[in-house]
């Protein structure tokens, strides 16, 4: 099976029509996630679509393990659902196939520091963590991350 073939089969464009199904099966960590973060998950969900290129990572049987994108300056984001934990061998390798295709040299974000779970998958991911940092809006703390690497090696 080829790359491509892969892809075909584990990615595809995000629809409006996905976003009730992501949100109503949302990890428990990602939903206290969101809780925390005082944000709503529909909303953030639809913005994130209206204003980036956003996947559907799906399971071997085809329903939606995450929703994933990332923006113009590399800060990726993703959504994870039940699914992802149902078949976690096939969400990572879609995981690493997904971030080996994009384009940015520097991929970021910020993971709440209660989220161990999601804390130890970015790393097999390759992310680096670089400092704890306060969100005084919330008291909340973030672990800053980043993946870095020369697009010459891919």
């Amino acid at each position: 099976m080829t790359d491509e073939c892969y892809l075909d089969k584990t990615f595809r464009p995000a629809t409006v029509s996905d976003i009730p199904l992501i949100v109503d099966n949302l990890l428990v960590a990602a939903k206290e996630d969101i809780k925390r973060a005082g944000v709503q998950p529909v909303l953030t969900m639809l913005l994130d679509m209206a204003l980036y290129k956003t996947f559907v990572v799906l399971s071997p049987d085809g329903q939606p393990m995450a929703l994933i994108g990332v923006n113009s300056d590399g800060n990726i984001w993703m959504h994870m659902t039940n699914e992802a934990m149902k078949y976690p061998i096939a969400f990572m390798k879609a995981a690493k196939l997904w971030l080996s295709n994009q384009p940015h040299k520097l991929l970021y974000n910020y993971i709440d520091i209660n989220n161990t779970a999601l804390l130890k998958m970015v790393k097999r991911l390759g992310f680096k963590f670089l400092r704890v940092v306060p969100m005084t809006r919330n008291n909340l703390y973030y672990v800053e991350l980043v993946r870095l690497w020369d697009l010459q090696g891919y």
